[in-house]
């Protein structure tokens, strides 16, 4: 099944807080395309640039909080839900959220509740949304009513029971182009239709013997005083025993412009068609159930099916086996629902030889009175657009590995490490975690740089590379700091437990035999230094303390390990 796309703003000061969020999206079936920020500043024009479907914000942050978030929001008149995402704050602090115009609150560690969340709160707004048009609607209902009532342009006819005029209104001079004194006491049916006049007699005369209380409907055309024809459309009532009125009385109203406009629709119709039959995307009509009606010729270009072949044919049929039930569902609610709008969609069709394609597709009801009869169906083919998007996805990623690995080692670089090395600290701050660095230092390397070359010198660096990668665990993370120095972090992991890691690299270059002259073995040796953050302490701080503690050991004896507690060992 294809996940659903989700547009998220996401207001949050830590990355890999972030990083959860959309890992529990996706794990809902979301798709999420997201923007992290941090600022009123960034807030502001991220919401006047882009479109979103949800904001989720933490509560606090060094520079922002969830208040002031939805303060700013609400100035936008911008109608997307936004849900509080935060830590351990007390039940009063999360009404007041919710009070200010936010639509949840979650609890960070809680995930559980957060696609629910956003699925309803979605609809919520949504279903605002359309109470909103509603209510527009009936408004704008209402003044049309009081003005059509105020200024009424129907025709008000009052005839005898023998059909001859004895009223009728101003407005029917603007229908049939004569003056209320030019018709008044003639014959009614003298204007009709010559095609329509005896139907009009005869229904007259039937209505002329019913009582007060019946409505009578119909519809007839007339000759202008032009010559031209007019479509009229009228309700009458036959108040002839009324004494105040003793007559006929019918309400009229020209429906030429609808008459026309339906033989315009016939127009349309036929001209859609022909279009279909020249449209370069697939478009079927398909019953309800599920058989083809309707194929247009593009089929046989993208897919390479004959027309004929496909009439009478199951839509399902070709359907690649995952997005079944997807397709299966939306057609189930788009027939059973005629309010049921199906959002656009990816899906997979198999071509005559045997390949998926891949096809954006659209799909809206054809209604009959009260229920779906079919469905328009509309495929995009987007397979070559995919192919383009995916290898771009891959150059991106390249390009990101690229930016942050070292080529000769294949370890994170100095760059990275920075970037890495702030984030573990704002953690480490966060949830009062320990983190531990190293730093190690290649001894003697310009020494053998010197003897062997600069090969042989690259070569050591890159498997020293290689041994350091062995001795992580999946969190820590490896860089070459710069020539022969190498940094290692170490999360939730104190000075004690770092030492350990520091000793099995040790113990694996031990085993490391390089050979840079043929028939001779030698063996390389590192100097580490080794500290645990402390907290609220700078960055540049901790690296330089660990750096001290490094050449500490180089210059006291060269192989060994200073840790923070000043003890050094080999």
């Amino acid at each position: 099944m294809n996940d659903k796309s989700l547009r998220a703003l996401i207001v949050d000061d830590s990355e890999d807080d972030v990083l959860l969020l959309i890992r529990e999206l996706k794990k809902g079936g979301y798709n999420p395309v997201y923007e992290r920020i941090d600022t009123a500043a960034a807030m502001e024009k991220v919401l006047k640039e882009k479109q979103w479907d949800i904001i989720l914000c933490d509560y606090k942050m060094p520079n922002f909080s969830a208040p002031s978030a939805i303060a700013l929001f609400k100035k936008t008149n911008i109608n997307i839900p936004i849900i509080i995402i935060s830590g351990a704050i007390g039940e009063e602090t999360a009404v007041e959220c919710l009070h200010l115009g936010a639509q949840d609150y979650i609890m960070k560690g809680k995930f559980s509740r957060l696609c629910p969340a956003i699925a309803r709160a979605i609809e919520d707004v949504k279903v605002r949304d359309m109470q909103k048009q509603a209510e527009e609607a009936l408004l704008k209902s209402e003044r049309l009513f009081r003005e059509i009532t105020e200024n009424s342009s129907d025709i008000l006819v009052i005839t005898d029971q023998n059909g001859n005029i004895k009223y009728c209104s101003r407005s029917i001079e603007r229908f049939t182009g004569y003056k209320p004194a030019e018709i008044t006491g003639q014959s009614v049916f003298t204007f009709i239709h010559p095609e329509e006049r005896q139907r009009a007699v005869d229904d007259f005369s039937k209505a002329v013997l019913t009582n007060d209380n019946v409505l009578i409907h119909n519809g007839f055309r007339i000759i202008h005083k032009d010559g031209s024809e007019v479509y009229l459309d009228g309700i009458g009532r036959n108040l002839l025993s009324n004494q105040d009125i003793a007559g006929f009385v019918m309400n009229v109203r020209d429906i030429t412009t609808n008459k026309r406009m339906e033989e315009k629709i016939r127009r349309e119709e036929e001209r859609f068609r022909a279009l279909a039959e020249l449209s370069s995307d697939i478009i079927l009509l398909v019953n309800q159930e599920g058989i083809i009606l309707y194929e247009n010729p593009a089929v046989e270009k993208i897919l390479e099916f004959k027309v004929e072949e496909r009439i009478g044919g199951n839509v399902f049929e070709n359907l690649h086996p995952d997005d079944l039930p997807l397709v299966t569902d939306a057609f189930r609610k788009l027939m059973s629902d005629q309010n049921y709008s199906a959002q656009q969609s990816e899906i997979r069709v198999r071509h005559r030889n045997g390949n998926w394609r891949i096809f954006e597709v659209v799909a809206s009801g054809l209604k009959k009175g009260n229920a779906v009869e079919a469905l328009i169906v509309n495929l995009r083919d987007i397979t070559e657009r995919k192919k383009a998007e995916n290898a771009l996805r891959a150059s991106k990623q390249k390009y990101r590995e690229l930016s942050i690995l070292d080529d000769l080692t294949q370890l994170y670089n100095s760059r990275y490490f920075y970037t890495q090395l702030k984030k573990e600290i704002e953690r480490s701050n966060r949830y009062d975690q320990p983190l531990t660095l190293l730093l190690m230092d290649i001894d003697k390397f310009k020494e053998f740089n010197d003897s062997y070359g600069h090969v042989e010198g690259d070569n050591a660096l890159s498997r020293l590379g290689q041994v350091i990668k062995r001795c992580l665990r999946e969190n820590d993370s490896a860089y070459r700091y710069g020539g022969e120095e190498f940094t290692i972090m170490l999360p939730m992991t104190s000075s004690d437990e770092g030492i350990a890691t520091a000793k099995r690299i040790q113990a694996e270059l031990k085993k490391e035999t390089f050979s840079p002259v043929a028939g001779q073995k030698v063996y390389m040796t590192v100097s580490i230094g080794i500290s645990q953050y402390k907290p609220k302490e700078e960055i540049k701080a901790f690296v330089h303390r660990v750096d001290q503690l490094m050449y500490k050991v180089k210059k006291d004896e060269r192989g060994g390990i200073c840790s923070d507690n000043g003890i050094c060992n080999k």
